[in-house]
């Protein structure tokens, strides 16, 4: 007969949610753009079903005083609407005005002249912004004032410094190739793409093509990181440089937008060198700023950030999206894990792997998976990592019952595995890291099996110690089988081959009998194989892709990781495009005297070189890409038929190439199988610690 929301109690022990970031919503967009409305342009508008949540809390239960909202005390008019039960804003968390709220504040590079201040505040009015209308004095600070300078910043060639809800963003403009080429040195990144913020759909559809299903995605509440096919060139060469694709999203939060219709799309990439942590505190932007002589200013706000978390991406399959990187807008959502029901007080923590690292914690049927931290190679990283593993612990009162972690010695998540649970006392357990992407797939369906597992990947380690990557297995419950595998190759430098596309084609030519091209260093490789000095069998389905884009000229080198791969993708999806045969390709299928199915890439890479003598370079290169999606993808097919299971599971970094993903499930299902993907997680190594910890709910229900 009533509804009332009563003082929280400390909680208990029980299963606790926490809802993720949220976009700015229509309702507070209208009110926002509203000349009458008290919160017109405040940068910080929010109400119940929008604004940032996980990265603000301290603790549960969700409370204003347990957020970093609590040192901005509400005013009168925020706390009638907060305790209004018929308010859309009735216990809104991070409710605010103007007289209350947050405030856009900025700093400026010292190496900038008097002149050219003078020359940006000359060229920052109110009126470059697109607005009309009279401001009042709060306005103007708060808001006009600050995002002017930042706008004028960006029109005339300077790169800034920009804190977003998950942490600090570069700015700068996409069509100065000048402006995203320092871009590049500040970050230290040579080729990967740069993602593109846009104010709306209106101005992205001018600039990529976008789907309905896509539109969707791009502006549902977690705002992630879209991969889009441009409409011509767009953006200046810098901005994508070899990627077809471009990263495109939209504002999160108010102050963006008015940039955004200040300036038209920006890039927008984290505030971070390649391969370590977005910043998110003010102290770290604002060094940056004293020490990197291309960071012209720091636009910020004095709301702090709890938990730093990237943007996430995504990109449109033919069956739904497909996760390519979870960050801010859906962590920490849990999703439920059928392995745990009737095991309540089950409680466990999946270390994952060291790329693309991210922890799982999970309490009875749910586990909740961490943001996206990056490469654990990166001591930053690590820190960041146990953190937020801490943060996350605390938060939810978890409290593990054992530490999974992967079966590589040398990994930085094993042995913070070891570390960890020494400390604890807690036991220890290894799960070989094919068999931990399998089981993500199957916590996210709930599958038992029996089911073929295809997990094809960069690097993992084998439980015969070799790397493997390219692997047929056989799942039910927590018990797996080695049924097949992509023939293994002896190459040189362990991981670091993972850069080297050219010595990884010269290994798979010479160990295959083949021809290789020779310039220079073949007599030190040579010698080395020769000697099986720093050399290691591979197995992987990441390397022969390497080695492919290598032997067609595509590419020599991984300049960041999959960049190869990349290529031999874009020159296969050019060939769909143009309507261009696929070259006939076919991997040999050969039964070993244990039944293991092998796939031999020999009778393949020979017919590459004989193509590539007999040829025109272009379109050989483009039919030959598509050609080897097209083999690899026949492969899978052929496979699975002589395994004769039914269901079948795709998973491992390289089914992020969209071709081959849409490729292998179209003739599995043609064919009858019941086809299973990642869909809550990524299928890289991301999703490797839910595995972890499905297997170990697994085995716990057995005893």
């Amino acid at each position: 007969r009533g509804f009332v929301i009563a003082p929280s109690r400390a909680g208990d022990a029980g299963v606790a949610m926490l809802p993720a970031d949220l976009a700015i919503c229509p309702d507070c967009m209208r009110e926002f753009l509203d000349p009458r409305d008290p919160r017109h342009l405040h940068p910080f508008i929010s109400c119940y079903a929008c604004g940032p949540r996980y990265s603000i809390v301290d603790r549960i239960p969700y409370d204003r005083d347990n957020t970093a909202m609590v040192d901005f005390p509400m005013c009168g008019f925020c706390e009638g609407q907060y305790t209004a039960r018929e308010d859309r804003r009735f216990h809104a968390q991070t409710i605010s005005c103007f007289d209350c709220g947050p405030r856009l504040r900025w700093r400026l590079s010292a190496a900038l002249s008097a002149e050219e201040l003078d020359a940006l505040r000359a060229a920052a009015p109110e009126a470059l912004l697109g607005l009309s209308g009279s401001f009042t004095a709060a306005q103007r600070e708060q808001c006009l004032e600050p995002l002017a300078l930042a706008a004028a910043l960006l029109r005339a060639g300077k790169i800034i410094a920009f804190k977003g809800l998950g942490g600090y963003n570069l700015l700068c403009d996409p069509q100065n190739d000048e402006a995203a080429a320092r871009l590049r040195l500040l970050k230290g990144r040579e080729e990967k793409p740069f993602a593109v913020l846009f104010r709306d759909l209106a101005q992205l559809r001018e600039r990529c093509r976008c789907s309905e299903a896509e539109a969707a995605l791009l502006e549902s509440a977690a705002r992630p990181i879209v991969l889009l096919d441009p409409l011509g060139t767009p953006f200046a060469p810098q901005v994508c440089r070899s990627s077809r694709k471009v990263g495109a999203f939209l504002p999160s939060m108010a102050a963006q937008w008015l940039l955004l219709d200040a300036c038209g799309p920006l890039i927008c990439t984290s505030a971070n060198r390649s391969g370590q942590p977005i910043l998110r505190e003010d102290s770290a932007a604002m060094t940056l700023l004293e020490k990197e002589p291309l960071l012209a200013g720091v636009f910020y706000h004095d709301r702090g950030i709890r938990r730093a978390m990237d943007d996430s991406v995504q990109q449109m399959l033919a069956d739904g999206p497909q996760m390519i990187r979870r960050a801010r807008g859906y962590v920490p959502v849990p999703f439920y894990c059928k392995a745990g029901e009737g095991q309540e007080d089950a409680q466990f923590l999946g270390m994952g792997a060291d790329l693309k690292a991210a922890f799982c914690l999970s309490k009875g049927p749910f586990a909740y998976v961490s943001q996206y931290f990056g490469d654990l190679d990166d001591l930053q990283a690590q820190s960041f990592y146990r953190e937020n593993l801490a943060q996350m612990e605390a938060l939810f009162r978890i409290e593990p019952e054992a530490v999974l972690c992967d079966l590589h010695p040398r990994y930085h998540s094993s042995r913070m595995a070891r570390d960890y649970a020494e400390r604890k006392g807690l036991p220890l357990i290894g799960i070989q890291h094919h068999h931990a992407h399998a089981a993500s797939v199957m916590a996210e369906h709930g599958l038992q099996g029996p089911l073929l597992a295809v997990v094809f990947d960069g690097t993992g380690y084998g439980t015969d110690g070799a790397v493997w990557g390219g692997e047929f297995l056989r799942c039910e419950g927590a018990e797996v089988r080695r049924l097949g595998h992509l023939g293994s190759v002896t190459q040189l430098g362990g991981d670091a081959s993972m850069k080297d596309a050219r010595k990884t084609a010269y290994c798979y030519l010479r160990h295959y009998g083949l021809r290789a091209p020779r310039d220079g260093e073949e007599q030190i490789w040579d010698a080395a194989l020769q000697r099986e000095i720093n050399t290691v069998p591979i197995g992987s389905a990441g390397r022969l892709f390497d080695a492919v884009a290598a032997v067609l000229g595509l590419a020599q080198r991984n300049s960041y990781e999959g960049e190869c791969a990349a290529l031999l993708q874009n020159a296969a999806e050019e060939a769909l495009r143009e309507k261009r045969v696929p070259l006939p390709l076919r991997f040999d299928m050969i039964e070993e005297t244990d039944g293991t199915l092998l796939l031999s890439a020999r009778g393949l890479l020979s017919e590459l070189l004989a193509a590539a003598e007999h040829t025109e370079p272009e379109d050989m290169r483009k039919r030959a890409a598509l050609g080897f999606h097209e083999a690899l993808a026949q492969a899978v097919l052929a496979a699975a038929k002589r395994v004769g299971l039914s269901e079948v599971v795709l998973c491992g970094g390289c089914f992020q190439n969209r071709l081959l993903m849409e490729r292998c499930a179209e003739l599995l299902r043609q064919d009858g199988f019941s086809v299973y993907r990642n869909r809550v997680l990524s299928p890289g190594d991301g999703a490797v610690s839910s595995g972890q910890v499905f297997l170990a709910l697994q085995q716990r229900r057995k005893k």
